[in-house]
């Protein structure tokens, strides 16, 4: 079980109401991350809220514009634009939020760990992070493993700023669908079908062999449960400072973390005999979440060695 206990959302509530839980927006000075067409929370609202994303919000509704049924005029201004690399150089601003809102953004970051390092730094003390992640059990990853926290060190420690090729790969070989939809609810045994052709897999490798440009894919898998415990070992190991404060079970295909910046800062854990006995103990438990396979023993085992080095 994750250290946050699993929650559900009351009956009947929305998204927006499970994202803003105790937040207000014209109060609490806010951040968001890719709201696109769809903010959670809007400028026109009067909300104390600034964007960012990755252009500006005319290349945006050039871009989204092209899409039969897309409705471009949610597309609000946007503050910062990100177009890769450190969240931190395109929002240099430390400590000037009370919340972060990060919706359908993190599956799709070649770096999750400098994401939550650099959210961290936006983030006055005590404040949130709120991230809606998709639980692969209900969406087109459904075919696909979750993600290991050795992956996410792989893409922390070579500075990743594009997907690899297999990464890409992954996304589209396996993708599937429920009668021809991409997500669906619990319960659901319609039968499931892949959604890309062979071709569309061969061609999006040739891209992603060239490493020129950004390929939107989902990189990282999660549940709730694995999402917990990646942020865990995340933490213990000193790489995060944000703790998991929240952990809302899946609504619809999509479920709900909030991680907030503590009070007081805390020393990460050394590299004494304690240290890395609890970060073992936390790789094998991460390991038996695993809903598809248990982490591959040598993958641990490499992770101990990693820990006794630094």
């Amino acid at each position: 079980m994750p250290a946050v206990p699993l929650s559900t959302a009351p009956p009947g509530a929305d998204r927006r109401a499970v994202l803003l839980r105790d937040l207000d927006p014209a109060v609490h000075d806010g951040l968001e991350i890719g709201p696109s067409v769809s903010p959670v929370v809007t400028k026109a609202s009067g909300a104390r809220i600034r964007s960012v994303d990755h252009a500006d919000a005319a290349t945006l509704r050039a871009k989204y514009g092209v899409h039969p049924g897309v409705d471009v005029s949610g597309i609000e201004e946007v503050d910062h634009v990100w177009p890769g690399g450190r969240l931190r150089h395109a929002v240099p601003d430390l400590a000037a939020f009370d919340y972060v809102l990060a919706s359908h953004v993190l599956e799709h970051l070649p770096n999750p760990l400098a994401f939550l390092q650099d959210c961290f730094g936006l983030l006055r003390p005590g404040g949130r992070l709120v991230v809606a992640l998709p639980d692969h059990r209900f969406c087109f990853d459904h075919a696909r493993p979750v993600t290991t926290f050795g992956q996410w060190l792989d893409a922390y420690d070579t500075d990743r700023q594009l997907h690899t090729p297999g990464t890409v790969v992954d996304h589209l070989l396996h993708a599937v669908q429920r009668g021809g939809e991409i997500t669906w609810s619990a319960g659901d045994l319609r039968p499931l079908g892949l959604v890309h052709t062979e071709a569309e897999v061969g061609q999006a490798l040739g891209q992603a062999r060239l490493q020129d440009q950004y390929l939107d894919v989902h990189a990282w898998v999660f549940n709730p449960h694995s999402f917990a415990g990646l942020v865990e070992v995340a933490q213990r190991l000193g790489l995060v400072d944000l703790r998991l404060h929240a952990l809302v079970d899946t609504l619809g295909a999509e479920f709900f973390a909030v991680l907030v910046r503590p009070l007081v800062a805390t020393a990460p854990p050394g590299p004494d005999g304690e240290a890395v006995a609890e970060a073992d103990r936390l790789a094998r438990l991460l390991a038996a979440r695993q809903s598809e396979r248990s982490e591959p023993a040598a993958r641990r085992r490499s992770l101990r060695d990693r820990l006794r080095q630094t």
